[in-house]
């Protein structure tokens, strides 16, 4: 597979997770809520964009209260993890040459 289909597959991924996190966006409220009551560095926050906004100032302490929710069986959170860090691993991954497999 050459590198520009790499590329291509990768693209169709990001696109489709920016198009799933379009759709979880709306509805979220009360889950945010719930997590803002147990985690202080959330508190401000009311929905999922706001997650993403507050993890772009205080990444470490927001990722650690998303991942205690993953640990006790949140699958959004971990969904909340991989969108706050989907633009760095895209990024990564431009920044790395295509290895062969």
């Amino acid at each position: 597979m050459t590198s520009a289909s790499h590329r291509q597959r990768g693209m169709g991924i990001i696109n489709a997770l920016d198009q799933e996190w379009r759709e979880l966006v709306n509805g979220r409220s009360e889950t945010v809520i719930r997590w803002a009551a147990r985690h202080p560095v959330l508190t401000a926050c009311q929905s999922l964009n706001d997650i993403l906004a507050v993890a772009r100032l205080n990444t470490d302490p927001v990722l650690a209260a998303l991942l205690t929710e993953v640990s006790a069986g949140d699958q959004l959170a971990g969904r909340v993890v991989l969108q706050a860090m989907l633009g760095r691993m895209v990024r990564m991954a431009r920044a790395r040459p295509a290895l062969e497999c």
